[in-house]
């Protein structure tokens, strides 16, 4: 099969690759294809640094890299990045693919590679260990400062349930009492960890796949001499070799046999690695990455040699060349042809370190920051210069400025960074690094989500694309019929029997205005539960949250499209200081009865009766109030959701992309409806007032439930010192923005201190020391919401409420 053909497969969200050569071409037109195709949107690559800087010389910068998936550049210092993998992650399974493939044209599609493929399943549990194994393997390798890549890696634990209960293992026994292991470059060596495991059997014969050896045969002797065995069968390339037809006749205990009959001629290359050690119990195999050479077989990491990786299995005794699925029987009969003996070229070629291409490091971006990651701490530059696709500079800043530190992207940049594609360094006068393909962390993290319907991946794609809360509630208020539509379909499927149930009634008792700490507001179908009353498993609660706040979402969305037209009518009592002047909270519930006396503003000049007017105008501003009434009743709703939501969740405390949506939907309506009245209407009859003898009617109540609890439940600083996505730290600014005119707001409106504000006030500040504690100074994290924080406190509708409440005290 096709090497690519393997990953037209479904249940996979993540894919971790590494790879020595890389072709950005050959990747995105192929693999990247068909995995984000197949559901592996969520990809992360790790490439040797040579090679990456070659190949973005001699094809061009990756177009995708950065945006579509982050690809990670690893150096070893006395050697090559040379593992071959491909782990592909889902919810209730895995694959693995370790063999020879680089992610090149030859690699996808051209040369005669050997690849081992490994599953886990609900029938292949025992595979688990390995999978976390390589997990760890691929952590190693990884930057601990590298964003992108560590973004990567918590998006596929935190999608992979089974992986982080699973406990590492190297070696695992699999069906038929048959063994699987994963070997790496390390102490011990990936030679000898072979060897250990093979050790107390009798090897007769070293069947060896490989392209490429030593020029002396070192590497080949020296595990013969490790493992005992008698004989060495060799199967190299078939144009060209390491080492000479004298150097091989030298070795009495070496046999050279053709790779013809694998289909190896002058247009298809031998790539395979495979090493089959046969013995009197067992025959073991090695399908991996590494050459017979010293470097490959006995590279110690960071001390010498490359990075290997290889799968070992081992085989009832005698079977493990006929398991084969090429003719390598064939092969072991077919001796070399003595004219085809011919010196590799590359053996011979070297290049000056003068004309080797200098690595630049890496270049993030996310949301109103940037860095720069020098390849080395003794690494100089002047200046970190951004390109476009077609080269042209777009930018320059100073390489100090953003050396391993987050630096605010200069507003004049913002509305162009789409054209921003590459960066250089300048390191000396007419001296400049490879180019570094851009990370756009924001951008990464989008394109890995699931596959969605494309009705709701606009829906979310413009949500995330708006700019403040006006921009967004316009959003979300065009946008909602398809949200509303899609999320109605997915509730008639039923996946979870619960629903929401309506708020308990509280009367008018004020220990309980703010509602009890275990308020139930789902619903479990009595089938649900098991005969000692315990409910539906975690997987189904989850479901259910997910499938509850869609529709939530949906029904918030919909709601704010029919409300739409009567809060864009008035917006004016927020944007017009001369209305707000003129019109007091009598004016506005004035009907066709008032008084003649009032103050006039009628027409005169155009001879309409006096007082006509304004009594029209005020008429019209009731019934456009009036009309807000179900969409009041259904803001309560949506927070009695968004309780619900952590109730179920529990102790685990997560802030998925729709739980924080939902939340600033809710309270940025519940802010923009509330700052509609005028400050000292504080009677039920406007539908929102601060205060009401209904409680579910007041505003400030209604916002004090919602900030309680979710201060309470993200108020934790394990969470809050984690790497936090743009949408999370999004919520946490508007949480913190909330607090700070609501608690004020209370006191203005005058609440009862005890049962009241103080009930909302020490979650608030107990979250609020979280934030500042938490939150690394200088961090991006930091950085953004200091920014989202700003705006909010700077947006007439946080300041509207906040002047309406101190207009009550002064």
């Amino acid at each position: 099969m096709k090497y690519h053909r393997h990953f037209r497969e479904r249940g996979f969200h993540t894919a971790l690759l590494t790879t020595y050569s890389f072709d950005p071409v050959a990747f995105q037109n192929i693999m990247l294809t068909t995995l984000a195709g197949y559901g592996s949107r969520n990809i992360g690559i790790l490439c040797d640094t040579a090679m990456f800087n070659q190949a973005v010389l001699d094809i061009g910068v990756p177009s995708l890299a950065g945006r579509s998936y982050h690809v990670a550049k690893r150096s070893m210092p006395a050697g090559a990045f040379h593992p071959k993998i491909v782990l592909q992650l889902g919810r209730t399974e895995g694959k693995l693919l370790i063999g020879s493939a680089n992610l090149t044209t030859a690699g996808i599609s051209g040369n005669l590679e050997a690849v081992s493929v490994v599953r886990y399943n609900e029938e292949s549990s025992a595979t688990a260990g390995i999978f976390k194994e390589i997990f760890g393997y691929f952590t190693h390798h990884c930057d601990p400062t590298d964003e992108a890549m560590r973004g990567v890696l918590k998006r596929a634990e935190k999608q992979t349930p089974w992986l982080r209960d699973a406990s590492s293992e190297a070696v695992v026994e699999i069906a038929d009492g048959q063994l699987l292991g994963f070997l790496t470059e390390g102490a011990p060596t990936y030679a000898d960890q072979f060897a250990r495991l093979i050790e107390g059997d009798k090897i007769k014969r070293l069947v060896i796949v490989s392209p490429f050896v030593d020029q002396k045969l070192t590497g080949i002797a020296k595990l013969r001499g490790l493992i005992g065995a008698q004989k060495v069968a060799l199967i190299p390339d078939f144009l060209e070799q390491d080492f000479s037809r004298e150097t091989a006749k030298g070795a009495s205990w070496l046999d050279i046999f053709s790779p013809e009959p694998l289909g190896i001629d002058r247009t298809r290359r031998l790539h395979a690695k495979v090493i089959v050690a046969e013995g009197e119990t067992a025959d073991y195999v090695l399908t991996g990455s590494s050459n017979a050479s010293l470097p490959g077989l006995f590279g110690r990491g960071d001390e010498f040699g490359n990075a290997e990786a290889a799968l070992f299995r081992t085989f009832p005794a005698g079977s493990a060349v006929s398991a084969m699925q090429v003719n390598l029987s064939e092969c072991l009969d077919t001796p070399f042809p003595a004219d085809k003996f011919k010196l590799r070229r590359a053996t011979s070629i070297g290049v000056s370190d003068d004309r080797k291409p200098v690595d630049g490091g890496s270049v993030e971006m996310r949301q109103g920051v940037m860095r720069w990651r020098p390849p080395s701490l003794d690494f100089v530059a002047s200046e970190v210069r951004f390109h476009s696709s077609n080269g042209q500079t777009v930018g320059e800043v100073s390489a100090e400025n953003i050396r391993n530190s987050w630096f605010p992207i200069p507003d004049e940049w913002k509305g162009n960074l789409k054209a921003f594609r590459y960066a250089t360094v300048l390191i000396a006068p007419g001296s400049v690094s490879v180019p570094m393909p851009i990370a756009f962390l924001e951008e990464i993290s989008k394109n890995s989500r699931p596959p969605q319907s494309r009705g709701l991946a606009n829906v979310l794609e413009d949500i995330e694309g708006a700019q403040g809360i006006e921009e967004l509630y316009e959003k979300v208020a065009a946008l909602s019929v398809l949200n509303f539509t899609e999320m109605e379909e997915a509730d008639k499927k039923k996946r979870f029997r619960g629903g929401p149930v309506e708020p308990k009634e509280k009367g008018q008792n004020k220990d309980e205005i703010l509602g009890g700490d275990s308020e139930e507001f789902f619903a479990v179908a009595a089938e649900d539960v098991d005969d000692e009353g315990n409910g539906p498993d975690r997987a189904a609660i989850l479901e259910g949250i997910r499938l509850q706040l869609n529709c939530s979402t949906g029904a918030m969305l919909f709601r704010a499209q029919e409300a739409a037209a009567e809060l864009a009518a008035l917006d004016q009592d927020i944007s017009s200081e001369e209305e707000k002047n003129e019109m007091n909270a009598n004016d506005l519930l004035s009907s066709e009865d008032d008084n003649a006396n009032q103050n006039d503003h009628g027409d005169t000049e155009n001879g309409n009766e006096p007082g006509k007017s304004s009594k029209k105008v005020l008429k019209s501003r009731v019934q456009q109030r009036n009309a807000l009434a179900p969409f009041v009743d259904d803001l309560v709703k949506r927070e009695a959701d968004l309780r619900s939501v952590i109730t179920l969740r529990g102790t685990s405390v997560e802030m998925p992309l729709d739980h924080c949506i939902l939340f600033e939907l809710v309270v940025q309506m519940i802010l923009r409806t509330a700052a509609l009245g005028p400050s000292e209407e504080a009677t039920a009859d406007f539908p929102f007032p601060p205060r009401s003898k209904e409680n579910h009617r007041g505003w400030v109540v209604l916002l004090a439930k919602c900030v309680r609890s979710h201060a309470a439940y993200w108020g934790n600083r394990d969470l809050l010192a984690s790497d936090l996505e743009d949408h999370q730290i999004s919520a946490l600014a508007t949480l913190a923005a909330t607090i700070q005119v609501l608690i004020p707001a209370m006191t203005s409106y005058k609440f009862d201190k005890k049962l009241v504000i103080e009930r909302v006030s020490t979650p608030a500040i107990r979250f609020q020391k979280c934030l500042e504690t938490s939150m690394t100074t200088g961090s991006p994290t930091d950085i953004l919401f200091q920014q989202m924080l700003s705006a909010l406190e700077e947006h007439q509708v946080f300041k509207r409420i906040a002047e309406a409440g101190n207009s009550l005290i002064n």
